[in-house]
């Protein structure tokens, strides 16, 4: 019967982990590893201590002692800079906040060209809008040093001219 009830836990643990991993964004598993870490190392340490071999005991606590310190300064300037109140909800409500105003800025196909670069061609065509559009976003894309807004701003610009 024990052994019932610890396999439940462990699959309501291996649950639990696969949920937060797939909502979480990569801070949130940095933390939750040192974390986890920190624990483990603390609990060695504690059991080194009370079975008596208190030296490799002490040499832990030591090591463990730069590791503490790092996060006590993270925290405090977590705090300064105030983003320890940003949660993901309110980052999500930005985003959807500039992907309206993005897509609200595009008011003419003249702005449309413009922002895709086409606003010499006369009568772009269909494939010259895509084109351009591929070869903006490589420049403008977030995950290549671009700008959530301009990327936003091209994708918008591009829905527009193939309406």
């Amino acid at each position: 019967m024990p052994y019932l009830i610890l396999i439940a836990g462990a699959l309501l643990g291996i649950y639990a982990l696969m949920t937060f991993f797939q909502r979480a964004t990569p801070a949130q598993v940095v933390s939750l590893l040192q974390a986890v870490f920190s624990v483990m190392l603390l609990g060695g340490c504690l059991l080194l201590a009370v079975t008596g071999r208190v030296g490799p005991a002490i040499a832990i606590a030591g090591a463990m002692i730069p590791m503490f310190v790092h996060f006590a300064f993270k925290k405090r300037n977590n705090a300064a800079s105030g983003a320890e109140g940003v949660d993901d909800q309110d980052a999500g409500a930005r985003n959807n906040r500039a992907s309206m105003s993005a897509e609200s800025d595009i008011s003419s196909r003249k702005e449309a060209l413009e922002v895709l670069g086409l606003d010499d061609v006369k009568d772009p065509s269909k494939d010259d809008v895509i084109t351009a559009y591929k070869n903006l976003m490589k420049k403008m894309h977030p995950d290549h040093g671009g700008n959530d807004y301009f990327a936003q701003k091209l994708s918008a610009a591009r829905d527009y001219l193939l309406k």
